[in-house]
């Protein structure tokens, strides 16, 4: 039988027990049971008091009763077991204690983890719609001195007014894209498509760049740089880098309101050690441990999704390494994160390189360059028009079918190419294209698609780059002075 099974007399001293029972207390199979007293030797009873509670309350229930009991054996952890127990009268009147116990311990298991498994589905479905409620109040936030703004700016002839409107819409706009792109890289980690770039990384110039961007932002609070004399050069992702330490200095700066905030970077024997410390109002000790968990929020108040720190944990583990935190409240914080050193060979003048743009760009014979912009949203194409000024002829297809036309009748210089477009979409039409001429020009695209595979589907089918919309002023006529 699989189930443990002895017999005692009232007083406890045993009378029967099976080999299961004997093997889980530790009873030899040839050592005589009646030398032992139940609570003596049976995990079920801690005493002689604990025997007598048993009795009392088999007594009270009509001498038969079920209960559970968790047996404590080091062999076998702990065995959970649904006991039965009852009182027989035998031959010669004398009462009898049976008790029988079956194993029951996989389906406590089963069952301990089906209620940590709804706990957590519990606890994701209150996050998510934690994160959902703070998703709304951060989307409309910027939207609404975006388009409160913008009204505004069109009722007015004030040239300073309109300058300062337009630096509000501007950092809601880059708020508003750091919020998507925050989502996108959510989606990218948990779909396993978060793609990475190799290259050799200046590690001086990449932390010198970001200490430039955001010495502009920092307003009251000092910024300060620590680089050490020697720059080295390593072999990792830039944007990823760039991504991480800017998450990390925009929390620095959403938290301190005064004081310092200090980045840099340190050699060790293996890795290379990057840190972001300032002076802020620090984080609660319970809540260090959860502030790289999604959606989680030290601040309630603060603005930002709660993925940012969960996303850079993310993507310094792909990279190899890892993240941790100090902090202290009332005195500040210090994230500090470790990548691999892995050395890349550079040459001795490692320069910066800045992109040139010509005040008149001439295509053939001459003439002024012509690009033809697929678009079938007329305000976008509008934009792009308002963007690129007059330094180009520009030809306007709004499918997929007018862009082949058009390119075999003006034979354009470049393509700007819409992807998602009626009638015959923007990889249809560049296929189209290459079908029909190996010579075809340079081919831009320029697309609200933002994940990394469709970026790398657009260059495989012949696109020579790839813009993501809302586009950028400097970054699209940076392309396209590339390519002209």
């Amino acid at each position: 039988t699989n189930d443990s099974i002895f017999a005692t007399r009232i007083d406890g001293k045993l009378l029967f027990a099976n080999r299961l029972c004997r093997l889980m207390n530790h009873i030899p199979e040839d050592a005589d049971i009646t030398n032992y007293k139940a609570y003596e030797v049976l995990g079920n009873f801690k005493d002689e008091q604990h025997w007598n509670l048993f009795l009392e309350a088999l007594r009270a229930n009509d001498n038969s009763m079920s209960f559970i009991c968790n047996h404590p054996y080091p062999e076998f952890n702990v065995i959970n077991t649904e006991c039965s127990a009852f009182i027989i009268r035998d031959d010669y009147g004398e009462d009898i204690i049976w008790n029988l116990e079956r194993d029951i311990s996989d389906h406590v298991r089963y069952e301990q983890k089906l209620k940590e498994a709804k706990e957590k589905a519990e606890e994701s479905d209150r996050l998510k719609s934690a994160f959902l409620s703070n998703m709304s109040h951060e989307i409309r936030t910027p939207l609404n001195a975006i388009v409160g703004f913008s009204a505004i700016m069109a009722e007015t002839d004030d040239r300073e007014k309109r300058m300062k409107f337009h630096n509000i819409i501007e950092s809601n706009n880059k708020r508003l894209l750091l919020l998507i792109n925050e989502v996108l890289d959510l989606s990218r980690i948990e779909s396993g498509a978060l793609v990475f770039n190799f290259s050799e990384v200046s590690m001086n110039d990449l932390f010198r760049e970001i200490f430039s961007t955001y010495q502009v932002y920092a307003g009251s609070v000092k910024l300060i740089l620590e680089l050490p004399e020697k720059d080295i050069c390593i072999r990792s992702d830039k944007n990823r880098l760039t991504q991480v330490l800017s998450n990390l200095i925009e929390n620095a700066l959403k938290f301190t309101p005064k004081g310092f905030i200090t980045i840099g970077y340190r050699l060790l024997p293996e890795w290379v050690e990057l840190y972001v410390k300032d002076t802020g109002i620090g984080i609660p000790e319970d809540k260090l441990e959860k502030v790289f968990e999604r959606f989680e929020k030290v601040d309630n108040f603060a603005q930002g999704t709660g993925l940012g720190l969960p996303i850079c944990k993310t993507i310094l583990e792909r990279l190899g390494g890892d993240i941790a935190v100090t902090s202290k409240l009332g005195e500040g914080s210090q994230f500090t994160c470790r990548i691999p050193l892995l050395l890349a060979e550079v040459e001795e003048n490692f320069s910066d390189i800045r992109t040139h743009i010509s005040s008149l760009p001439r295509g053939k014979k001459g003439r002024k360059a012509t690009i033809l912009v697929a678009e079938d949203i007329e305000d976008n194409f509008e934009l792009i028009q308002a963007m690129i000024g007059n330094d180009y002829h520009l030809l306007h297809a709004r499918n997929g079918n007018q862009v082949v036309s058009l390119f075999e009748s003006n034979h354009p210089d470049l393509i700007l190419m819409d992807i998602k477009m009626p009638e015959m979409n923007g990889l249809e039409a560049i296929r189209a294209i290459r079908r029909k001429s190996p010579f075809y020009p340079p081919i831009i695209a320029v697309s609200a698609y933002a994940f990394d595979q469709d970026r790398k589907e657009l260059l495989d089918n012949g696109c020579k780059d790839c813009l993501s919309k809302p586009l950028d002023k400097e970054l699209l006529l940076a392309t396209i002075s590339k390519y002209l």
